[in-house]
């Protein structure tokens, strides 16, 4: 499963196009990796060369493909509210040497925090596939 970076808005395209804008998806899961870390010691410490990243599965109602995961690397800030409703639109926009993934069609960054959607913000945003064969679904807590 090759990743594929996004860079121009031909890639950005190409990735709404493949997906369906993200119509009828949901988050299933996320998986935020900490630049931090603790030595054999005990001590705290930032890998000077490491960024925080976050690992988003979207699932969808539709086949080819049913599964994406996006990497938001150098993570910058995120806005996310858990919800049971679905996506019904995306964007993705390149503002200077931000990326924006946003559940909302028209988004401007210029107007955050205050827009009533989710939002991540990186520096940087790779895609991948996930064959239907390979989907696990995450744990759960159990009630």
């Amino acid at each position: 499963m090759l990743w594929n970076d996004i860079v121009t808005n031909d890639d950005i395209e190409a990735l709404l196009d493949l997906y369906g804008g993200f119509h009828d998806s949901f988050v299933e899961c996320m998986e935020y990796v900490s630049p931090c870390s603790i030595d054999e010691e005990l001590g705290f410490f930032k890998k000077p060369e490491a960024d925080a990243d976050l690992l988003v599965r979207f699932s969808r109602q539709f086949r080819n493909p049913r599964v994406v995961e996006l990497m938001f690397g150098g993570l910058i800030e995120i806005n996310f509210k858990p919800t049971l409703d679905v996506v019904r639109h995306c964007s993705i926009q390149r503002h200077g040497e931000r990326l924006y993934w946003a559940e909302a069609v028209g988004f401007e960054p210029s107007k955050l925090p205050g827009l009533g959607c989710n939002w991540i913000c990186a520096s940087r945003i790779q895609w991948r596939r996930i064959p239907d064969s390979t989907v696990r679904h995450p744990m759960r807590m159990s009630s």
